[in-house]
């Protein structure tokens, strides 16, 4: 019922958007490499239409995607609005907004609106944005593309449909516990999620204490038949290389098993994950 109210309001309120000029409001949703952009269509300030765009597989950041996106779109003889209203910067917003006024005969602007009811346009453009992107295939689609991924970067051989992710870790430097949090089809399920109480450590051994909580876990795993796809571990080699003596010593020497540690500051570039990862 709130849902129902609150998508009511957003209508009147785009409707009587409060002033005569003609404008068109993008939103854009994205997961891995799809995305949805959303334009809402402002003709004598009110609300005339509305659009989705779908994109799979988008190899380029997004902000050139909407650019790329903008300057196809309003060469397809649609009708240049005075006003375009974009939820971030461009690069080339300026040449975008020259093309575009030049196209049109007078003056268009292009901008990304911060506050105020513009910034309200932009982020109903961006909510459905997001509900046609949920409400299509394309969730599924993504969350499939990042699996494959992740399979070509850590040279698996089928996509890692269920991991498991393990870390130990204390509680105001004592109660120390592991903890495993896991992901189905690329999305967290929490349901399956555990904390472990160290049983048999003393001190703060963690190689020792992250042996124990593997041992329980993949021993009930192998009891039940229930072992995951992959094994991620919080931590760098040695952290690996007891989770590898652990599968050893249960013959699982078959289940992949990964490490991810945080980049040395040295190794810390713009643009690049500021992780490594352990094989």
């Amino acid at each position: 019922r709130l849902k129902a109210l609150r998508d009511t309001f957003e209508r009147q309120y785009a409707v009587r958007s409060g002033d005569v000029e003609d404008r068109d409001v993008f939103g854009v949703y994205q997961e891995g490499r799809y995305c949805v952009v959303h334009a809402l269509y402002f003709r004598a300030g009110r609300i005339v239409g509305s659009k989705a765009f779908s994109f799979a597989r988008v190899e380029i950041p997004v902000e050139e995607m909407l650019s790329s996106f903008l300057l196809q779109f309003y060469r397809q003889d649609v009708p240049i609005p005075h006003e375009i209203l974009i939820p971030f910067p461009l690069e080339d917003q300026d040449t975008l907004q020259d093309f575009l006024s030049e196209e049109r005969g007078s003056r268009v602007s292009v901008h990304c609106p911060q506050r105020g009811d513009k910034r309200k346009l932009i982020e109903l453009a961006e909510r459905n944005a997001k509900n046609s992107f949920e409400e299509s295939r394309l969730r599924q689609h993504a969350q499939q593309d990042l699996l494959d991924q992740a399979r070509q970067v850590l040279g698996l051989f089928e996509a890692p449909e269920r991991i498991e992710c393990f870390d130990i870790s204390t509680v105001q430097g004592d109660k120390p516990v592991g903890a495993m949090s896991v992901f189905v089809g690329g999305v967290p399920d929490k349901t399956r999620y555990r904390h472990y109480a160290i049983r048999h450590i003393r001190g703060q051994d963690d190689f020792a204490m992250l042996r124990e909580v593997l041992l329980r876990r993949l021993q009930r795993a192998v009891e039940e038949n229930d072992l995951p796809s992959l094994l991620l571990i919080d931590g760098g080699k040695g952290q690996l290389n007891v989770a590898i003596t652990v599968l050893r010593d249960l013959g699982l020497e078959d289940l992949p098993v990964i490490s991810i540690a945080k980049a040395r500051p040295e190794e810390k570039r713009p643009g690049a994950t500021q992780d490594r990862l352990f094989l």
